[in-house]
Formats: C-alpha cells, structure tokens, sequence
C-alpha cells in the first residue's frame, strides 16, 4: 500500500513538473496616451514570455490585438510591439482586446481615466513664496493616479516637471511654495498629465497598463 502511494506521489509530482515547464511564463503591457488639445490618441500593446535565457522578451500575440476596435500595427523593429493612432473625443474607457485563434477565445483589458477639463491656480499670478491651491474640473484622484506639472518659461530657455499626489477626496491639491519657488520669476506655459498605473490579469496571465491624460495649455505669471 506504501509503495503504490509512492508511486502514484511520483507520478503526480512528475507530471506538475511537465506542466510547469510546458506553461508559457507570459505578461501583457498597455499604453494609452491622449493629448486634448490635438485631439489625438497612441496606444501601444505587447505580450512578453520568459525566454529559455531568463530575460524577458516581447513576442507576437497570435491572431493581433485591437485598440478600441481598430487594429493595431506591428512594429517588429521595437520589439514587436503593437500601435495605433487616431483623432477623435476622449473616452473614459479605453479597451483592448484579442481573441485566441485556436481556442476562440475573446480577451481585453481596460485603461479608465477621468479626464481634466479645465483646471487653475486661485490666481493667475504666483507668489513664489507663497502656497496656493489648484484645482481643476472632474473627478479627484484616486488610487495610482498622479498629476504631473509640465511648465515652459515663455522664452523658452527652462522647463520643469513636477509630479504630485493627493488623498483628497475632491479635485484640489495645496500646490507648495517651495514647488513654486523652483520657476524663475516671469511668464510660463503649463499644462498637465493626468497619469494612472493599472494592474489585474489578462487572458489567465499577469498585465498592466499606464494612460495618461494630457490637458490643454495654460499661460500664468510668477512673482
């Protein structure tokens, strides 16, 4: 009776070993990226396995994948990643999807943003030594979400990113002085990214995406 335990253990045991190594070790990644004031989408996806060297290397997705509908192109020279671009409205909703040829199965994945449509200081004039409120129209952050602060001088000669994160449960973030105080005094060119990471699983494998959100310019003056 031991015996024929051990030997059935055995049997089991090699045979989740078989499994394991024929499972393909996959992952999928998205991007969508959404500039307001062109009205312009690029979207990017790609299916990675683990090679029989331990790196991770992008391969092809059987069948091809779509981008709101629209097929999405290879580019083999950048890994086989797929793109697509196109004009038109902003959708909160952003799906990929692709379908199993040999099983027919049907997969996507989902990038949701709120987009900002207006947004401002208290003041279009910034004290660099003073702390200020900014706020914009639409939804608060939520979890994974960051606004980062792109601003140009207007003679064009500096530039400055600055990445912020808020709990609060509204659409307004106390903007520091000591951020401020980092622009020159003068005239400067903003405008905003709204950025998510979201993670979950795709067709049975681990995936992750980023969108991001990038508003309409503003012009404001720093004292």
């Amino acid at each position: 009776m031991k015996q024929h335990f051990y030997t059935l253990f055995i049997l089991f045991f090699l045979a989740a070993c078989a499994a394991t190594d024929n499972t393909p070790n996959q992952s999928y990644s998205f991007y969508v990226r959404y500039l307001a004031q062109e009205q312009n989408y690029r979207a990017e996806a790609s299916m990675s396995t683990i090679g029989k060297d331990g790196k991770k290397q992008e391969i092809e997705i059987p069948g091809g994948i779509y981008f709101r509908k629209q097929e999405m192109q290879p580019m083999p020279y950048q890994g086989m990643r797929y793109r697509a671009d196109h004009s038109g409205p902003f959708s909160e909703s952003n799906t990929f999807s692709w379908r199993n040829p040999e099983s027919d199965e049907s997969y996507s994945f989902d990038l949701s943003i709120s987009p900002i449509r207006k947004y401002g200081f208290q003041s279009d004039t910034l004290q660099r030594n003073q702390v200020n409120n900014f706020g914009w129209e639409g939804q608060a952050l939520q979890p994974g979400e960051t606004l980062v602060f792109l601003w140009q001088s207007l003679k064009g000669d500096q530039t400055k990113n600055m990445e912020l994160r808020s709990t609060n449960p509204i659409p307004i973030i106390e903007f520091p002085a000591a951020k401020i105080s980092e622009l020159e005094p003068g005239i400067w060119t903003l405008y905003l990214v709204r950025k998510k990471l979201i993670k979950g699983q795709a067709a049975g494998a681990p995936a992750e995406g980023i969108i991001e959100f990038y508003t309409h310019t503003d012009t404001l003056v720093v004292q």
